[in-house]
C-alpha cells in the first residue's frame, strides 16, 4: 500500500496551457495558506508517494505555494497511475 502526503492546485487557465506545452514550466513559490502561521514566509508545494512502510519514494511532484491539497490528490494519484501502467507496458514490451 502506497502512502500519499501533500502540502497544497488550483487549476486556471495558464497552468491547462503549461501543462499541454512540451516545455517544463516553473512553479511559483510565493505566498499562502500556512498551518504554522507564518504567512511572512513564502512556500511551495511537495506531493509525495512512498511505499506502504514510507521507505520508498515511488512519485514526487512539485507544486505551486498556494496549491490546495484537495484539489491536488486526484490529480497526483492519476499522473503516478498512468506513469506506473507505461513502465509496466514498456518492461511487458521490452
Amino acid at each position: 500500500m502506497a502512502a500519499l502526503e501533500q502540502s497544497n492546485e488550483y487549476k486556471d487557465s495558464a497552468k491547462a496551457e503549461a501543462e499541454e506545452s512540451a516545455e517544463p514550466v516553473p512553479i511559483e513559490i510565493n505566498h499562502g495558506y500556512s498551518r504554522d502561521h507564518r504567512r511572512e514566509l513564502k512556500q511551495y508545494t511537495l506531493a509525495l508517494i512512498t511505499s506502504g512502510d514510507g521507505d520508498v519514494p515511488l512519485y514526487l511532484r512539485v507544486g505551486n505555494g498556494n496549491d490546495a491539497d484537495q484539489a491536488v490528490f486526484t490529480e497526483v494519484i492519476t499522473q503516478f497511475q498512468q506513469q506506473l501502467v507505461c513502465r509496466r507496458a514498456g518492461s511487458l514490451l521490452g
